[in-house]
């Protein structure tokens, strides 16, 4: 049986897609990036090739959105710093560039 991966989501650097694929696959769905390693070797031609893709499981896809989703918030929105809601703190945070 073959499985069919779509692109759910770019990433400029290959750590912002490593951290999201983290979270992912901790929620039992099946990634894998695409382009993170010809980043890694030149980081230049992020933006010439799309980016790093985080590709999952097609029909784990609405699933996947969803946990991005629930990331974003937790990001920084429009270059100011969102404080954890728990100790108020800026210092932990994941930046994307979706």
């Amino acid at each position: 049986m073959s499985e069919i991966f779509k692109t759910t989501a770019t990433f400029q650097y290959s750590y912002e897609a490593q951290i999201v694929k983290g979270r992912l696959e901790s929620d039992g769905i099946k990634v894998f990036l695409f382009d993170d390693l010809t980043i890694d070797t030149d980081p230049l031609v992020s933006n010439a090739i799309g980016g790093v893709k985080v590709k999952v499981l097609a029909n784990q896809e609405q699933e996947a959105i969803q946990v991005l989703k629930l990331i974003k918030k937790y990001s920084v929105d429009d270059g100011n710093s969102i404080n954890c809601p728990n100790c108020n703190s800026e210092k932990n945070r994941i930046i994307f560039n979706n």
